[in-house]
């Protein structure tokens, strides 16, 4: 069974909430980390699982950080406003539930399925600039998280993105070979590795969309918090692949 847990209406006044972090912080433990009767919310970070362990420990997943970008300081509240928003127009999480058992019928996968999505952090520098706005989990079993920014590239390459994670329910990533042959099977599902891991064409204008939002010319001057000072992004980016 697939559960996509609505994280939306449980996150949503927190990420748009104009109150003092402090009043936030202690809202957040009450009604979420210590209400059990909502989504587990922190099952997606309190997880012992070597494949998430080394992602994490190589520096190229912001995944749960400052309460996925909550309470990050540099965290611009009016897009995450617009995040939520945009979550909301695109029926984001019927979305996911319809890709998501569309293959698990293809493929022939049976076992229980618990989703999240969380918003992605318009100024964590690993999840946009690395990420191109999407982090994802899909190597712990029964488990599938998403971090996730909503521009029109990356929903038109969420199925991709989902396919892939959900193949990644299907190896065993703690060893290369395990990855390598994961990673195979879903590029031949989506018609090559691109879709799930590049960069959407219209990147550029997003980044530059998110840098109209914080009063910038450009997002490389968008500060981004590292370990409690302000430093800008840079301009530093992957190499584009060339085929």
């Amino acid at each position: 069974m697939i559960t996509v847990h609505d994280t939306i209406t449980l996150l949503e006044n927190f990420f748009t909430s104009t109150e003092h972090p402090k009043v936030i912080f202690e809202r957040f433990n009450q009604e979420v980390l210590d209400n059990r009767s909502r989504a587990n919310v922190q099952k997606p970070i309190h997880v012992d699982n070597p494949a998430l362990t080394v992602y994490q420990a190589a520096g190229l997943s912001g995944f749960g950080q400052q309460g996925w970008g909550l309470f990050n300081p540099a965290r611009k509240r009016e897009i995450s406003a617009w995040v939520f928003e945009q979550f909301r127009e695109q029926d984001i999480l019927s979305r996911i539930d319809s890709i998501l058992r569309a293959r698990c019928e293809e493929l022939d996968i049976n076992s229980d399925l618990d989703v999240y999505l969380f918003p992605a952090d318009p100024a964590n520098r690993s999840m946009m600039v690395f990420g191109h706005g999407v982090i994802g989990f899909g190597s712990v079993p029964g488990m599938l998280a998403l971090q996730f920014f909503p521009s029109p590239g990356n929903l038109h390459r969420l199925d991709a993105i989902l396919t892939r994670l959900l193949i990644h329910q299907t190896h065993d990533l703690s060893t290369l070979g395990g990855w390598i042959e994961a990673e195979g099977m879903a590029a031949e599902l989506n018609g090559g590795w691109q879709a799930a891991i590049l960069a959407p064409d219209d990147w550029d204008h997003t980044l530059q969309m998110v840098a109209d939002a914080y009063n910038v010319p450009a997002y490389s001057v968008v500060q981004h918090n590292i370990y409690g000072q302000q430093q800008p992004v840079g301009d530093y980016r992957l190499p584009q692949w060339q085929p």
